[in-house]
């Protein structure tokens, strides 16, 4: 996103600035989108995310929500917790214990903090440019990502 955001500045104008602010506006908005579908594998529904629910979990990703988790548990639990996610053919019990685990150590609370902060990165490079439908456009693109479902 980023990368596209810079494209689209780079082929209206040589101005640095203007193209360092549409990269940041697309990596902020990035990050947000990630995420947020890091939470949404804890938080949504299969019929409604499109995907199954604990599917990072289940390829043993290690996403921010978990993370935070583990910095927030005692250490042995965290470590017991990581292990399970990296062990093969992890069960749905456990995908409901890892994703409880989350919930319980504030995962969840501390992703969305995040992403709302990218968001707010996001639009703040966007303050430098005049009213216009367009820049409102990307101003609800950005808070869009984080008030999905899937």
């Amino acid at each position: 996103i980023s990368t596209c955001c810079e494209i689209g500045a780079v082929s209206v104008t040589n101005d640095p600035e203007i193209r360092t602010a549409m990269r940041n506006y697309g990596e902020n908005v990035g990050m947000s989108f990630q995420i947020q579908d890091d939470v949404l594998d804890y938080t949504s529904r299969t019929n409604i995310l499109g995907k199954p629910i604990g599917n990072d979990i289940k390829e043993g990703k290690l996403t921010l929500p978990l993370i935070y988790a583990c910095t927030q548990a005692p250490k042995s639990e965290a470590k017991n917790i990581v292990s399970l996610v990296k062990g093969k053919n992890i069960t749905q019990k456990q995908v409901d214990f890892v994703q409880s685990f989350v919930k319980n150590h504030g995962g969840i609370e501390y992703a969305t903090e995040q992403a709302l902060n990218k968001v707010r990165s996001a639009t703040e490079n966007l303050e430098r440019f005049p009213d216009s439908n367009i820049k409102q456009s990307l101003v609800n693109f950005a808070h869009f990502v984080v008030s999905r479902e899937k």
